[in-house]
């Protein structure tokens, strides 16, 4: 772990707002390294630094532009650009915009700038994508060459956020975005991770059990027990759901129920028959129910790498 909060220090911030004084440079602190919000009207000072922003542009807001909605936020179609504003949790506001300073990665996805909308509320606004994963599931479905190339670059993606101390805790197929709707031709860097929401740090040991994984890939109940060491692991498990998803076009588990049925007979779960022999092993690779032997992206990618598909 390289530990990317050693990016954000007070230093940086005094040299950014100079004339602020120290008291004021505290609380911006304490909301740009997630510790706590004291003063709601210290978000601004706190996006603007993240954002390394001087100046704050403006934005109107019209609900025919909705793209998307969700628990705690709405995402807004702007020309060429999304905008997300988040409805309720600030600290998703500062997390996403922290993720954004701090990472630097072809295969995840970066928020460039805040702006305020009409009612003076933070918004995060970046490029706009042509496509999520979950748009293309029909398409690329029987192409397991195709498959192991979209899914290789999110696999690569992952293993930069985890040996940075982020797990993302929340893939699936609309949490990947796609920058080419040719996607026979489709590039690595134009496949990207993205919405750190429900996403935990390791270096801080946060609790993952105080953020949900979406419920048809979420690792069993009993990974939350173990050392912050092995959070990352939950991620694997996703990705051994995303990958059967994208294969089939169809969840592999519905509910914990199957779980469980999965964990009594691997080999012969239903599910698995009559499908490519090659990927379900790499499936099956990732779905280690001991989460201290799951394998890490590194070792998947690996996996990947050995697989040799006709189309």
């Amino acid at each position: 772990m390289n530990g990317l909060f050693i990016m954000i220090s007070k230093i940086d911030l005094i040299n950014f707002y100079p004339h602020v004084n120290e008291k004021e440079i505290n609380e911006i602190y304490d909301i740009v390294s997630l510790k706590k919000i004291h003063n709601d009207k210290y978000i601004i000072y706190a996006l603007c630094f993240l954002f390394n922003q001087k100046n704050v542009n403006y934005v109107e807001l019209k609900e025919e532009n909705v793209l998307s909605e969700g628990t705690f936020s709405k995402v807004y179609l702007d020309d060429i650009y999304v905008i997300k504003k988040i409805l309720s949790n600030k600290y998703i506001l500062v997390q996403e915009s922290l993720i954004s300073k701090i990472i630097d990665h072809p295969n995840i996805f970066k928020w460039s700038k805040f702006v305020l909308d009409q009612n003076m509320k933070p918004c995060l606004m970046g490029d706009l994508a042509i496509l999520d994963l979950y748009c293309c599931l029909t398409k690329i479905k029987n192409k397991p060459k195709l498959i192991l190339k979209i899914f290789k670059s999110i696999c690569k993606g992952l293993k930069y956020l985890h040996e940075n101390g982020i797990v993302h805790n929340d893939i699936k197929p609309s949490n990947i975005l796609i920058f080419n709707k040719n996607l026979e031709n489709i590039k690595s860097n134009e496949i990207k991770i993205c919405d750190f929401s429900n996403s935990c740090f390791e270096i801080m040991e946060s609790r993952i059990e105080t953020k949900y994984t979406t419920l048809n890939y979420r690792a069993p109940n009993n990974d939350i027990e173990h050392d912050i060491i092995y959070y990352s692991k939950c991620d694997i498990w996703s990705c051994g759901c995303l990958l059967y998803e994208m294969l089939t076009n169809d969840f592999l588990f519905a509910n914990q129920n199957d779980i469980v049925t999965f964990s009594k007979n691997i080999d012969d779960f239903n599910k698995f028959k009559n499908q490519n022999p090659m990927i379900i092993e790499l499936i099956k690779f990732m779905l280690e129910i001991d989460i201290t032997k799951r394998p890490s992206c590194n070792q998947i990618i690996e996996k990947i790498k050995s697989i040799s598909l006709s189309t």
